[in-house]
């Protein structure tokens, strides 16, 4: 089973560009910043994933950064 989960992580890191060395000699906080941003346009409820993002590409309306993760709405 580990030898998948090594494997699985490898394949990430090469998607991501990094090289093959293990994931415990990465930067931890280069790992924790992130790489982009969800945007939302509040006209046309159309959601980008961007580094930057400033106008909606379908109605030209300005879009707004958006919480990557999960909460729960009361």
């Amino acid at each position: 089973m580990l030898s998948i989960t090594k494997f699985a992580g490898s394949v990430g890191r090469r998607f991501l560009g990094a090289d093959d060395s293990d994931a415990e000699e990465t930067d931890p906080e280069a790992a924790a910043e992130p790489r982009s941003a969800l945007f939302h346009c509040p006209d046309c409820a159309t959601v980008y994933i961007a580094t930057d993002k400033t106008t909606c590409a379908s109605c030209d309306t300005d879009v707004d950064q958006i919480s990557a993760t999960l909460t729960e709405s009361a």
